[in-house]
């Protein structure tokens, strides 16, 4: 079993990141999902594929992601972890297929990049997401 515990977006030794989404709802801002609130969230303002950046100043190792206080289950979203690789988007991981909104996490075989994504993919959603907590590490 591993302990998640060295979350990228709370680490500032690293020199920092920027944090970015592809649309964000009026009140609910990305930078939310950094603050470990479990309380606030990002949403995004369209109930097609959206999706969390986070660009790093040098490249950063992580075997592991993790989103909690979320309602992806209930309003049947998939979460997708992506990198920047060579030019294009490619996937690290399995797909999160969340059937509830508890707490969710993915191990994978460790890799470095300067950017990251998450994915949020509608599978049959009527309505967008609440994100509050997103862990890489």
């Amino acid at each position: 079993m591993k302990i998640l515990y060295d979350n990228l977006l709370s680490n500032s030794a690293l020199g920092g990141y920027s944090l970015t989404a592809s649309s964000t709802a009026s009140g609910f801002d990305v930078a939310n999902v950094a603050d470990w609130n479990d309380y606030d969230y990002w949403k995004p303002n369209t109930v097609t594929e959206s999706y969390i950046e986070i660009q790093f100043t040098a490249a950063q190792t992580a075997d592991c992601f993790a989103i909690y206080a979320h309602d992806l289950g209930t309003k049947s979203w998939y979460a997708t972890l992506k990198r920047y690789n060579a030019g294009a988007w490619s996937q690290v991981g399995s797909i999160m297929m969340p059937q509830s909104d508890v707490a969710m996490a993915k191990q994978f075989t460790a890799v470095a990049d300067t950017r990251w994504r998450i994915y949020f993919t509608p599978v049959g959603a009527t309505a967008a997401p609440t994100i509050g907590v997103v862990f890489v590490g």
